[in-house]
């Protein structure tokens, strides 16, 4: 890594594995329900279905590639995971199921301990992370130790992208997808197509959508270095707004209703936000709104659980797992047993209501990236992490003030640029969208949150680069 000591980079990635323990040690020891810690529902999914690689590897490998549809497989290891077959369905649940894979992979190699996971979880992300660097170090040669900090050491970046969760594997994915890419367009190297497809499938299979924003990112990359009658930001405007026109069509055609999926996500995350109690037995997965449960619930023998007689709950089928259900007037007369129940999350914010005409997106668009991007304020912070995330919006915030102010106007012509600022923006804009819950909308920005600080690199141009080069310079 040009212009970086090595003891930097060393030291980094000793930083990283102290946060991997840090975040740890706060989900064990200060959030002590380990059913409802991330690090832990992977880990110990992980853990059953590296059971069967010792006792049934046939039904390993089954699971591993996916063929797994059998009820065998349901009653014998899913219905004893957390993540796997999750409360509410949707079509997003491979990239949980994906995660308990990777961990039930790295189980081979760490033998169960759960510290040695988390190394090797930190070598994927820094190596990602490293890959991001490598990248856009051409782009921002007098600025070689900022892109360094703004890359490996936001608070962010540092503790959610540390874990053994699922954002330290996106951005070990992610890194590589955009440097082999990369390497593509503005090489031309053809050895690189093959890594970059296989690293996109691996960003794909953690965060689909996000693999989407890459690909349609580097199409308008590729279009601005053959097309130069207009200017490069021209080219992603139009690559991302034919996407949204696409996923419009997909919809009308009846191919694939993605406005819908993302108004039934945005919904399921709702009714986790308000907590609730579940019944599960064999064919049915029931949730009832945690306020309203004194009111739906009629006990029964042995610790079973009713319906009440008209009252209104959710439901999903099992073992298929079919959409969610809205019952608004029950005649249901069987008896459940209590699956789980939980609070409403500490801290969760307002976002509106999407339905699937994508006129409700459009209309919901500006706050849903305002939340993403600024949330949570230094006033919502009820503990250490979200106080440090929301110092981090702020200094952002602060920051981007100058760096546009000393900006070049030639950056506003530089696809890279544009490329860090869309696929950043389209992926904020997503998931502001459909996340009401103040913890996982500052998760989600780990993702991407490099991008950003990449964009406000390059638009930075100030006094202190200026004195930096002319040492460069005395030096030479």
């Amino acid at each position: 890594m040009e212009g970086i000591p090595a003891f930097w980079i060393s030291g980094a990635f000793i930083l990283k594995v102290l946060a991997g323990i840090f975040f740890w040690y706060i989900y064990t020891y200060y959030y002590t329900v380990r059913s409802e810690a991330d690090i832990y529902k992977f880990f110990d999914d992980g853990k059953i279905l590296y059971s069967a690689l010792r006792e049934h590897p046939g039904d390993f490998v089954r699971i591993m590639i996916g063929l797994d549809s059998d009820p065998h497989f349901y009653q014998q290891y899913f219905s004893r995971m957390q993540v796997w077959s999750p409360r509410f369905e949707n079509s997003f649940n491979f990239e949980n199921r994906n995660m308990v894979r990777l961990s039930a992979l790295l189980r081979i190699f760490s033998a169960g301990f759960y510290q040695v996971q988390n190394v090797w979880m930190n070598l994927f992300s820094f190596s990602g992370l490293v890959a991001l660097y490598r990248s856009f170090g051409s782009y921002t040669r007098e600025k070689s130790k900022l892109l360094f900090a703004g890359i490996f050491l936001c608070p962010s970046v540092l503790f959610w992208g540390s874990a053994v969760i699922k954002e330290s594997f996106i951005l070990f994915a992610l890194g590589f997808s955009i440097y082999f890419l990369h390497q593509l367009i503005s090489k031309e190297n053809r050895d690189s197509v093959l890594k970059a497809v296989i690293f996109l499938l691996f960003l794909a299979a953690f965060k689909a959508a996000l693999a989407l924003f890459v690909a349609a990112g580097f199409t308008a990359w590729y279009l601005s270095l053959r097309i130069r009658i207009w200017f490069s930001a021209v080219n992603f405007v139009l690559v991302f707004a034919l996407l949204f026109t696409a996923a419009v069509m997909s919809a009308r055609l009846g191919y694939y209703a993605v406005f819908k999926t993302l108004a039934v996500k945005q919904e399921n995350l709702l009714n986790i936000a308000k907590g609730g109690v579940y019944l599960k037995d064999d064919h049915k997965l029931i949730y009832i709104d945690y306020t309203l449960k004194d009111q739906i619930l009629v006990p029964g023998r042995d610790s079973l659980f009713g319906l009440r007689k008209g009252s209104s709950y959710y439901y999903i089928e099992l073992p298929r797992r079919s959409d969610t259900v809205f019952v608004s007037n029950s005649t249901d007369t069987s008896l459940y047993p209590v699956f789980s129940r939980a609070l409403p999350v500490r801290q969760s914010i307002q976002i509106t209501r999407l339905d699937s005409n994508p006129a409700s997106f459009i209309k919901a668009a500006p706050k849903a990236f305002f939340n993403a991007l600024l949330r949570p304020f230094p006033w919502e912070a009820k503990n250490l992490i979200s106080l440090l995330m929301s110092l981090q919006n702020l200094t952002l915030t602060l920051l981007f003030i100058p760096a546009i102010w000393y900006s070049k106007k030639s950056i506003f012509n530089t696809p890279a640029f544009w490329f860090c600022l869309f696929t950043m923006g389209a992926f904020y804009l997503l998931f502001g969208w459909i996340t009401p819950v103040l913890g996982a909308l500052m998760r989600y920005k780990t993702s991407v949150f490099p991008l950003l600080m990449i964009v406000l690199i390059l638009l930075y141009e100030g006094p202190f680069l200026r004195d930096n080069k002319r040492d460069n310079k005395s030096d030479r």
